[in-house]
């Protein structure tokens, strides 16, 4: 069973302003009278709770953080689209710069081109590596060419010839193979000499190299 309780108002206070007659339900009176077409009851709501106006409305605290974020976010956006750029122009150069190396047949001709092509991670490397690889031949043909002038005229001096069994290792393509025929002429012992195909660095590595020292054990051993 519901029970009503009617309690007289006294003729007092039969006038009640506005602002005491807000309730929870007035919203929704509200949204009522926006559906009939009448006017709603406060039109300000929707400009007071607008983004701007509590921007404009709040402590400076506040808008110095929001400033402060605006700023870092500006910043951020600017670091992702220049790093996006670099990627971009860092891969065109790459395809560039490969189809010059695969094209080329001189790392000269590679070399000249990198300056052009300063945005690609492949053109650090292989400068790495062009350096490298001519420091290791300048290197070498220092070598050579201290041999080359130290036997530069040179002519040995008459002496006893040497009497000791003597093996001659004879790379067949080596410049200086046709000198082997000469070493009897200064040599007293029993010369034999092994020919080896290849130039003088490939006798020197696998698998000439097992042949070359089983010949030299055999002749360490018969003597």
């Amino acid at each position: 069973m519901i029970q009503f309780c009617i309690r007289a108002v006294p003729a007092a206070h039969k006038y009640v302003s506005e602002g005491r007659l807000r309730t929870l339900g007035s919203p929704l009176f509200s949204l009522l009278l926006q559906a009939q077409g009448g006017p709603a009851p406060d039109s300000t709501v929707a400009s007071k709770t607008s983004i701007i106006r509590l921007v404009l409305e709040s402590s400076p605290l506040s808008k110095g953080v929001l400033t402060l974020l605006a700023i870092l976010s500006i910043v951020s956006w600017g670091i992702i689209l220049y790093k996006l750029w670099t990627y971009r122009s860092a891969e065109k150069d790459s395809v560039q710069f490969l189809e010059v190396f695969r094209r080329s047949n001189k790392f000269s001709e590679v070399q000249a081109v990198c300056r052009s092509l300063g945005e690609s991670p492949l053109v650090g490397l292989f400068q790495s590596g062009y350096a490298e690889l001519t420091a290791q031949l300048r290197q070498r043909f220092d070598v050579f060419r201290a041999h080359w002038q130290m036997m530069d005229g040179y002519e040995p001096e008459p002496s006893p010839a040497v009497q000791a069994p003597t093996l001659i290792v004879s790379a067949n393509d080596s410049p200086n193979a046709p000198t082997r025929d000469l070493w009897p002429n200064v040599l007293a012992g029993p010369v034999t000499t092994l020919p080896i195909d290849g130039d003088h660095y490939t006798f020197l590595r696998p698998p000439t190299v097992a042949k070359v020292a089983v010949s030299i054990k055999q002749a360490s051993e018969s003597t």
